[in-house]
């Protein structure tokens, strides 16, 4: 539940949830979604298998699919994007995503703004 501009809850419209509302769950292709992060603006989602899911607003890179695209929809990270590792860790700024993978390497995108 809650405000659902931009998409940033993923039910595929901008709609505002006044109850509990289950994301469908064919968007994440049979994966065991382990971790969920909220930032200002958009959501992430890791599955158990190391994959990463985005969906919001996209204005400024945060969502990580290499456009500004918003999507209203929990949309998969190509895996290349993330230099082809699993990752363990997602964290949702407000403008920001940041992603550590197995091998320790902490990724980061989004707007840059104060370093």
């Amino acid at each position: 539940c809650g405000e659902g501009g931009s998409g940033r809850l993923g039910h595929g419209d901008e709609s505002d949830q006044l109850l509990l509302t289950l994301v469908v769950e064919e968007r994440f292709k049979d994966a065991q979604i382990v971790m969920v992060a909220a930032g200002g603006s958009q959501s992430v989602a890791l599955g158990a298998e190391g994959r990463v899911w985005t969906w919001g607003y996209g204005e400024d890179g945060q969502l990580g699919h290499m456009d500004q695209e918003t999507r209203l929809v929990p949309t998969l990270l190509v895996g290349e994007s993330l230099g082809a590792c699993a990752v363990v860790l997602v964290v949702a700024g407000g403008w920001h995503t940041m992603a550590v993978t197995v091998e320790g390497e902490l990724w980061v995108w989004g707007q840059g703004h104060y370093g």
